[in-house]
Parts: C-alpha cells; structure tokens; sequence
C-alpha cells in the first residue's frame, strides 16, 4: 500500500492516510506514512473536529460520535516537515494530532 501511495504522490495525486492506522495504538505515527510525508517533501494538511456534545466509545481510538444537531469545530492546519529528522518529525505530527483532541 505503502509502495502505491509513493506513485500516487509521484504522478501529482492527493492521497489521505489515517496516521495511526486501522488498529492503533492511538496517536502512534507509522514508520511508512511520516517516510512518505518526509520523501515528498510535500505540505501536510492536518484535520481535527471537536463536536460541543458526543458519545466517545470505549474503543482504542476512543470514536467519537458527535450527538444530533451539536455544534462542530473543525480545526485545519497545513504544515511542513521541511529540515526535520524521522524523530523530529513524528513528535511533531504526534504533537499536532493531540492539539485539539479530546481526552
């Protein structure tokens, strides 16, 4: 998949990717995803909600599902990882993914 991504990106497509994957651990950044964030060079644009009232399942990633009619925030921010080493990098991203999460 990984491998699939990188022609993606090459040929000029976009491509969206759920950083800590389909089983987790929450928040953890995959060695494959912040490789490609780091070898395209390419801008990151990260996505976050916060909904006023929800229901969060007990779940690893802790769902959330926002109630009926409830406001949502949503939070957009484009970044680079232009400079940073593979560490620097994850802790940065890890950093911006917990920003405006909820507990």
């Amino acid at each position: 998949m990984l491998l699939q991504a990188i022609r993606m990106v090459e040929q000029g497509e976009e491509i969206l990717l759920t950083p800590d994957g389909p089983k987790g651990p929450r928040y953890h950044l995959n060695d494959g995803i912040l490789g490609l964030a780091l070898k395209s060079g390419l801008p990151i644009l990260i996505i976050n909600y916060r909904p006023k009232h929800y229901w969060q399942l007990g779940s690893w990633d802790r769902f959330v599902i926002p109630k009926p009619f409830t406001r949502i925030d949503f939070y957009l921010q484009s970044v680079s990882l232009d400079g940073m080493s593979r560490d620097q990098a994850r802790e940065f991203l890890r950093s911006k993914m917990v920003e405006y999460a909820l507990p």
